[in-house]
């Protein structure tokens, strides 16, 4: 094994995969391991981010707009991205729910 070897990063990937209550859970997940993060680095949990992190990030459907929101707007809590999520998941079922 030389040297090179060792010095490679392992890569990090964040997936969300689509909508309900899988894409509640996720961000669940993702808040958490924000925190410890934030822990293991000694820094407000504010200011840690998903893109900060994440080499790679992805997501299908509805959990491709959380992430969005979560990564690429960078909210700043939480709370933004669950009220996000509610918002726009409630959006969503009254316009399905609809008839023609």
């Amino acid at each position: 094994m030389s040297a090179k070897d060792n010095d490679k990063k392992a890569i990090r990937i964040l997936s969300f995969d689509n909508g309900g209550p899988g894409t509640y859970s996720q961000l669940l997940i993702v808040k958490e391991y924000m925190a410890r993060i934030a822990h293991d680095f000694e820094v407000d949990e504010c200011d840690v981010y998903p893109a900060d992190y994440f080499d790679l990030m992805g997501g299908v459907g509805f959990g491709g707009h959380v992430l969005f929101e979560r990564v690429l707007i960078k909210s700043h809590s939480f709370l933004d991205s669950l009220l996000y999520y509610l918002a726009v998941s409630g959006w969503m079922w009254t316009k399905q729910s609809r008839p023609c």
